[in-house]
């Protein structure tokens, strides 16, 4: 049985202590002088000098590696080395058997002491000895050399020591046992905690670390031990950002401990974020501190994450209640401007009609783009050709100024579910933003697109279900980001612009389109060497989207069609039925959802088809069921700069027959008006 290291280092260290102090001290004796009556006997110091070799070679021999069993062995040797040399003094000098007797004494109390053995060991140690002493007594000392009854007392004598020392190497073996066992369950837990742990002294160096701590901080255990833990960890003040002096900081330490939040830099530049647990550990001096140090970083990272979703969806709430208010507003103004240009024949106010309707159209993309990471944009996935979006997205960009564009798409690529309109204007924004980071650069921006699987657990695309994707690439060789810019990329309103040169809504509404389709995005930057961004769209067959057949388009006689348009805007309202009525429809008009049933069971002739705004009184699905229970042929087109999460679709899912985005130009509303009433 070899024993645990613990079990071994522990016999080893008192062995070979044994074994030095024996070695030292059987010199010393000899060269502290002649023995009163006794000559100089130079063969027994030349035995002595060999005993002292001898038990210092044993001590050499008596590694912390060596199994238990050969420290036993080695501890027997020891024994005897120092019992047979009593044994010849006795029989050469019978005067010297008093110090050969304390020598044997000194030896069967000392085995006890440092021997690795049990008492059983002890036993037949001890009998050896007291046998082989007890014999050489009587048959090798003189009587006239010991008085009367001392041969008695001797054996008395030797062989109440020897109980002695079974009885304390019993007791010496037990403590040991529980010291060991003791010390196992420390190191178990010690290394086994899911934690770093660290051990210092009063000064902030390690004295001791586990290896969880070694793989946190990157480097051998053996660099560790004696470095100051301050040279790798930094934490902050209470009240200023820099750094304390950790020396200085653990001589303020209070008696109960304390958490603080620290960045740990790893032997390979990297740094970790870190909470650290500073404790006190009582007992005797020097003064040691522990420090629990856990690794943070992923927790932080999903800690921001979810607190930039919530942020998100504060700030989509707040933009999408604007957006409602001002695509109204916009819808009434582009509706009129463009209705006005049309019945007019004056250039003059054809040009002045045109400057409104173009403010119109700005504040539209304004808002889009507003409404774009809001959960209250309308997203309809359809089976999508990526080559198709691709050169849609190229002619965009080959129409405006700045580096060049390369494309680069994957052969036979399978369609995608997506709403090509988001889509389309996610494209758009990181090639512009890819554009601009190229700056002075030469070179152009690419796109790339290819058929990406994501299996299960792939930390890459965090929360992307397992499946296969189109990865969208946006490639520049630019500036690039550092690791801050990165992480707060898509929040919105952060940009790196001046304030004249963007509002950073953008990059923001880029994400919520990606998570809009199920999709998930990925940035790869460096400083000077570029940036890539990675968008994941689902394929169309695995998100169950199929592309639609073709529809025939019917001839429809607006005169003999009636529209009821049901919007709680008086502008929006009037400017519909105006347009409606230019284009020959016959109209109806209502201001709310009770008054457009009202007007829907009035109706004579009866409606053909109704466009409701979804965020009216009255307005929304349960709008779409009652008229579609008083009328089941009514065709119901849908209308709204927005619609609170998820509307949109359960109108469409209770029969509604399309979706009309605000604000819209009057052709916008004829080809919307003109689908629906051809929808089956």
């Amino acid at each position: 049985m070899t024993g645990s290291p613990t079990d071994r280092r522990a016999y080893a260290v008192a062995l070979r202590a044994a074994a030095f102090f024996v070695a030292i001290g059987v010199l010393t004796w000899e060269l502290a002088g002649p023995r009163p009556g006794i000559p100089v006997a130079y063969p027994l110091v030349g035995v002595r000098v060999l005993q002292a070799l001898s038990a210092a070679a044993l001590g050499f021999l008596a590694g912390s590696g060596r199994s238990v069993t050969f420290l036993r062995w080695l501890a027997w040797a020891l024994g005897i080395t120092l019992a047979v040399p009593n044994l010849v003094m006795m029989v050469v000098w019978p005067l010297a058997a008093w110090e050969a007797l304390f020598y044997t004494n000194a030896l069967l109390l000392g085995s006890a002491l440092v021997a690795p053995w049990s008492w059983k060991w002890q036993v037949v140690f001890v009998t050896a000895v007291w046998v082989a002493t007890v014999v050489t007594v009587l048959l090798a000392v003189p009587p006239a050399a010991i008085a009367p009854w001392t041969g008695l007392r001797v054996g008395v004598g030797l062989g109440l020591v020897a109980a002695l020392s079974v009885v304390a190497a019993d007791l010496l073996h037990g403590e040991r046992q529980r010291v060991v066992q003791s010390r196992a369950r420390y190191h178990s837990l010690f290394e086994g905690a899911g934690d770093a742990i660290v051990l210092l002294d009063g000064a902030g160096r390690i004295v001791e670390a586990n290896l969880r701590f070694e793989r946190l901080l990157g480097c051998p255990m053996a660099d560790i031990h004696g470095r100051s833990l301050g040279e790798s960890l930094a934490i902050a003040s209470r009240t200023e950002e820099q750094s304390l002096d950790l020396a200085l900081y653990l001589t303020s330490l209070p008696p109960s401990g304390e958490i603080v939040q620290g960045a740990l830099s790893r032997a390979d530049g990297a740094v970790r974020e870190v909470e650290v647990a500073f404790a006190r550990i009582t007992g005797p001096p020097p003064p040691a501190v522990q420090a629990i140090v856990r690794d943070v970083t992923d927790r932080r990272g999903l800690d921001r994450r979810e607190a930039r979703v919530r942020r998100m969806e504060a700030m989509s709430r707040f933009a999408g209640g604007i957006a409602h208010q001002f695509n109204n507003l916009l819808a009434g103004v582009l509706s009129q401007a463009t209705l006005l240009k049309e019945e007019t024949q004056d250039q003059k106010l054809i040009s002045r009609l045109e400057e409104i309707a173009g403010a119109a159209r700005q504040g539209e993309r304004l808002t889009k783009a507003l409404v774009r990471f809001t959960p209250y944009t309308t997203m309809t996935a359809r089976a999508v050709s990526v080559q198709g979006l691709v050169a849609s997205v190229a002619r965009t960009v080959g129409e405006t100024d700045g580096p060049p564009l390369v494309v680069d798409v994957e052969p036979d690529l399978p369609l995608i579910a997506a709403d090509p309109d988001h889509l389309t204007h996610a494209l758009l924004e990181l090639i512009a933003n890819a554009r601009e980071a190229m700056g002075y650069r030469e070179g152009p921006v690419r796109l790339t697109a290819t058929v990406e699987r994501v299996a299960e657990g792939d930390e890459r695309w965090h929360g992307t279900k397992p499946g296969r994707y189109v990865r969208f690439g946006v490639i520049d060789t630019g500036r690039g980001m550092d690791p801050v810019v990165r992480a707060q990329l898509f929040e919105p309103f952060f940009t790196t612009k001046e304030m004249e040169e963007g509002v950073g809504v953008g990059l923001a509404s880029v994400d919520w389109v990606v998570r809009s389709h199920k999709g998930a995005i990925a940035v790869e930057s460096e400083l000077q060497r570029g940036t890539t961004v990675h968008l994941l769209v689902p394929l169309a067959d695995e998100a169950g989207v199929l592309a639609p057949a073709p529809v025939a388009a019917a001839a429809q006689d607006p005169a003999r069609i009636t529209v009821l348009v049901v919007d709680d805007e008086p502008l929006v309202r009037k400017t519909a039925v105006r347009a409606l009525e230019r284009f020959g429809y016959r109209t109806l008009s209502a201001e709310n959802g009770d008054a457009g049933v009202a007007a829907l069971e009035r109706a004579t002739p009866p409606v053909d088809l109704a466009i409701l705004d979804v965020v009216m009184p009255g307005g929304g699905t349960m709008l779409v069921e009652r008229m579609r229970d008083i009328r089941p042929d009514l065709r119901v087109l849908v209308s709204s700069g927005f619609g609170p999460s998820g509307e949109v679709e359960r109108m469409l899912a209770a029969g509604a027959a399309g979706f009309l985005q605000k604000p819209y130009e009057i052709t916008e509303l004829r080809d919307a008006v003109a689908r629906a009433l051809d929808a089956t």
